[in-house]
């Protein structure tokens, strides 16, 4: 088996687990692979390191955690929302992906990003969708039900 039917055999599953950016890496990587194959290149060794170190780069992550960062306490924004801030609109399940890998909770608050309708996310890294709520409760956000009042939201 080539490495280029290797590779997009696994490509669904990488998908379901890294998001976006990583598939677009594989993608190059792919395309470059395939083409050291048919033109028997060496030096295109060098271009997929180059690609890998381009592609691997954290710029969207980057993009939403200093939006997160700019969500002002006692309020919350919907997972659209921060995508659409940080440059990266329909791009909120990648949003999802970004927080649930937050390397630094304290100075990130990713508890703040709901769903666009207010209900919190069940997956929460950082304890569950209780310690989601406690942390939003502890700045004064309200609940109608389980979900974020609307006037709550930036």
């Amino acid at each position: 088996m080539s490495i280029h039917k290797a590779f997009s055999l696994y490509l669904p599953l990488v998908l379901c687990y890294f998001g976006f950016y990583i598939i677009i890496s594989i993608r190059i990587i792919i395309s470059t692979i395939y083409l050291q194959e048919l033109l028997h290149l060496e030096n295109l060794s060098v271009i997929v390191q180059k690609t890998i170190r381009i592609r691997s780069d954290m710029g969207f992550f980057n993009d939403v955690y200093e939006v997160v960062k700019s969500i002002p306490y006692g309020r919350v924004l919907s997972y659209g929302q921060v995508a659409a801030l940080s440059g990266h609109r329909g791009c909120a399940r990648q949003v999802g992906y970004a927080l649930h890998s937050n390397p630094d909770p304290e100075k990130i608050p990713c508890f703040r990003v709901v769903f666009k309708d207010g209900s919190l996310a069940s997956g929460f890294a950082f304890g569950g969708k209780d310690e989601q709520r406690r942390l939003l409760e502890a700045e004064g956000v309200e609940f109608y039900g389980e979900k974020v009042k609307k006037e709550y939201f930036c």
